[in-house]
């Protein structure tokens, strides 16, 4: 009788002791997760945001008036004077309403576009066929979707100029995983950071990490010329700003960015009574979001290489 009860008891210890390991484990495989795709999220969008207005041989990026739709192909070429555009605490109705993308956006997040010419430069002679290329000179450039190297403006010149892939990229916010959101639940479902991306002459959407919850951008404005964010007066608290006007995106040189990320699942015993600081945004608290989520906020602050630098004295 008394070993049956030792044993027993025994039994319950090692049961129970799995148990936690187990659910230590899977708490523990959460966080993992959720500190990988954050700082996924942050590598991508610093290495775009550092290499925004790179076009190639072309030394100083053109001026423009006002800020293009970013999903407009019909002229390409003036897109080139904003290497960087925002669209603030926007939602899908809003976006759409200004542009002619068509994408499901979490309410109240930031939609940054960064613009710049691939690092690999390409074969004049045969370049990617159905992508958009620009070929620049130091003081000239024209973008083309072309697969014949001889319809490209430069290469009748002595030496011919380097033809690299054009790259536009629109990142959002998105409500779902999937493709399509309409039909897919908030409750099971996460919050991913996407981006659009021009292959084969039109834009597809591609998932770059899950669980973003909040994405907020505060542009850096260069006042002065040179090639550091300054106030417009002393004491105005505005050398960076959330809602740059068309004359300040031109003036960019560095972005700081706030990406509230969470687990894409519950951990049912947890309640999150956390205030997330997302800079000028303000504090999200954890539980207006949904409390058995465990989050982190990832923040950043790149320079706009191709814009400070050339203002270096």
């Amino acid at each position: 009788m008394i070993g049956s009860v030792l044993g027993l008891t025994l039994s319950l210890t090692i049961m129970s002791a799995v148990i936690t390991s187990n659910k230590m484990n899977r708490e523990g495989m959460k966080a993992i997760e959720l500190t990988e795709n954050g700082r996924f999220l942050n590598e991508v969008l610093k290495n775009d945001i550092a290499n925004a207005g790179y076009y190639g041989a072309l030394a100083d990026i053109p001026k423009g008036d006002t800020a293009p739709d970013p999903c407009d192909l019909s002229n390409l070429n003036d897109t080139l004077a904003f290497p960087v555009q925002i669209y603030n605490d926007t939602t899908s109705l809003d976006f759409a309403g200004k542009t002619t993308c068509d994408i499901q956006i979490e309410p109240n997040t930031d939609v940054i576009i960064i613009r710049r010419a691939s690092s690999v430069e390409e074969d004049p002679a045969s370049p990617l066929p159905n992508e958009y290329h620009i070929q620049s000179t130091y003081d000239d450039y024209n973008i083309l979707k072309s697969t014949v190297a001889t319809q490209f403006p430069f290469t009748n010149k002595a030496e011919t100029e380097e033809i690299r892939q054009y790259l536009v990229h629109i990142y959002y916010v998105s409500p779902c995983r999937e493709t399509d959101c309409s039909n897919t639940s908030s409750s099971t479902d996460s919050p991913t950071l996407k981006r659009l991306e021009l292959h084969d002459g039109q834009f597809v959407s591609v998932v770059i990490s899950e669980g973003v919850e909040q994405l907020q951008y505060e542009f850096g404005i260069d006042r002065s010329g040179n090639g550091i964010p300054n106030e417009s007066t002393p004491g105005a608290d505005d050398a960076y700003v959330t809602s740059p006007t068309d004359e300040e995106i031109q003036n960019t040189v560095a972005i700081k960015f706030y990406a509230l990320v969470r687990s894409n699942d519950k951990s049912n015993e947890l309640t999150d009574s956390e205030l997330y600081d997302l800079g000028r945004f303000g504090f999200v608290s954890g539980s207006s979001l949904g409390e058995k989520y465990k989050r982190r906020v990832f923040m950043n602050l790149t320079r706009v290489n191709n814009i400070a630098m050339k203002r270096e004295s």
